[in-house]
């Protein structure tokens, strides 16, 4: 029985090349992580539903301020889904002012974590924010990490600066934006 699945690459091209032959497994998921090189595309993709799936965790390089909502097709084909881990790894990040966009409401009824790694206050994490705000009814976490996802042996002195004016922007965007029975974790 597959209950976990790790899907590594160019994203957008091969999403139905991978998922088309174990589509009579995915219901038996209950951890989907997908690593991508080439943003996310997932909003132009039908998903089936995950019914078992627990937790979902996307790792994606993030070159602009491209929305990150489509994410959201996937959590809202998983009705139990509990935990969600964004990772972002930025290499130069760019903060465009622009307006929210926002998704149809889709209540998430199991879904208890969000953790947020590279967090780097951009409109496109702050709007995937609110969207957990809005629609995941027993949220108890969200995790807020603004390190940089690169590793690397040495930490320059632009990255530990970058890192805490992106810890500045988020306690700034979030601190208000999360209600008090919600912890607010920014590492």
């Amino acid at each position: 029985m597959l209950i976990k699945v790790e899907i590594v690459g160019a994203f957008r091209p091969i999403l139905k090349d991978i998922l088309a032959p174990i589509s009579c497994v995915l219901s038996q998921l209950e951890v989907l992580k997908i690593t991508s090189s080439d943003g996310l595309g997932l909003g132009n993709y039908k998903f089936p539903k995950f019914t078992k799936l627990k937790k979902f965790v996307v790792h994606v390089f993030a070159w602009r301020d491209t929305s990150l909502l489509g994410c959201t097709h996937v959590i809202g084909a998983a009705p139990l889904l509990e935990e969600f881990e964004l990772k972002l790894v930025w290499f130069k990040p760019l903060r465009v002012k622009r307006e929210c966009k926002k998704m149809v409401s889709c209540p998430l009824r199991h879904l208890k974590v969000i953790r947020l790694c590279g967090y780097f206050g951009r409109t496109c994490e702050f709007e995937l924010v609110k969207y957990f705000l809005e629609n995941a009814i027993v949220l108890e976490k969200i995790i807020i990490d603004p390190r940089s996802q690169i590793v690397t042996p040495v930490l320059s002195l632009s990255t530990i600066e970058m890192e805490q004016m992106s810890r500045n922007f988020a306690k700034l965007q979030l601190e208000g934006e999360v209600p008090p029975r919600i912890e607010l974790v920014i590492l």
